[in-house]
């Protein structure tokens, strides 16, 4: 997670007139994962992550060409929930109570690329899916025990951002979203 920062567990980071071009996430390949509930081959936030009850302050800087991967080639089965070759923020990513302020900045030409091949099954899964090119906020951290998470984004600009889903990919199960 966090392609060049990562910010965890109720920590902070402020951050103005910077500049993070071409950082990489990169999920694992081949992995087989059965009867659990881990997230497998998933990346979160080409340039950063922010996860559980962590803040992120993001002014006047600039977020280019940045890419999230989700990993390839990967066999899981789980339980509940499964996020399997995913790609999620390709420059910010925001999960878990996550509060994330976004002002004056320029979020351009980065993406989540979904991984290829893999094979999935989950009650909710993820298979291979792409989100957020520039920015995706996920999962509400008071599900968990965190906090809200929440992201606001003011006198910014965000062009020329992408999400792609993988190829050749496969699920089953209760509610599944492949390559989306």
């Amino acid at each position: 997670s966090g392609g060049a920062i990562a910010i965890f567990y109720s920590s902070d980071a402020n951050l103005s007139n910077c500049l993070l071009n071409g950082n990489q996430a990169i999920g694992g390949n081949g992995a087989v994962a059965l009867g659990t509930d881990f997230n497998v081959g998933e990346a979160d936030g080409g340039a950063i992550a922010a996860i559980f009850d962590s803040t992120l302050e993001l002014t006047a800087s600039s977020l280019t060409n940045n890419t999230a991967t989700g990993g390839s080639h990967i066999v899981s089965t789980s339980p509940d929930i499964g996020n399997i070759g995913t790609a999620e923020g390709g420059a910010v990513f925001g999960d878990e109570g996550a509060q994330i302020t976004i002002t004056k900045s320029n979020l351009s030409h980065n993406a989540a690329i979904g991984g290829n091949g893999n094979q999935g099954a989950a009650l909710t899964g993820f298979i291979g899916t792409a989100e957020g090119g520039g920015v995706d906020t996920t999962l509400d951290g008071s599900v968990s025990g965190n906090g809200p998470t929440l992201t606001v984004i003011t006198n910014s600009t965000l062009i020329g951002n992408t999400a792609t889903g993988g190829n050749n990919n496969s699920g089953s199960g209760g509610t599944v979203f492949v390559g989306a």
